[in-house]
């Protein structure tokens, strides 16, 4: 059972056949804080990227990526609880 003060980021998915993004960028690292709007990661797929950011105020307490890495759609990323 998930905890109600925690954000579950999973991956969205790519925009090309494969279905599949790549971590571009990881603008974080476990137990960090992070402000709401913070800029988390940048993924790419094909010719687009995509910005993802914090939806709160809180602190990494789980990550499951690193840079380069491939990701499908709903791959875990991290697990921010809200502060």
């Amino acid at each position: 059972m998930s905890n109600p003060d925690n954000i579950t980021c999973k991956c969205p998915g790519g925009m090309n056949a494969k279905d599949s993004s790549i971590v571009d960028r990881l603008h974080i690292k476990l137990n960090q804080k992070v402000k709401k709007g913070e800029l988390l990661a940048i993924l790419s797929s094909g010719d687009y990227e995509m910005k993802l950011t914090a939806d709160a105020d809180g602190i990494v307490t789980e990550l499951f990526v690193e840079e380069n890495q491939t990701l499908y759609k709903n791959d875990m990323m991290w697990i921010i609880e809200i502060r």
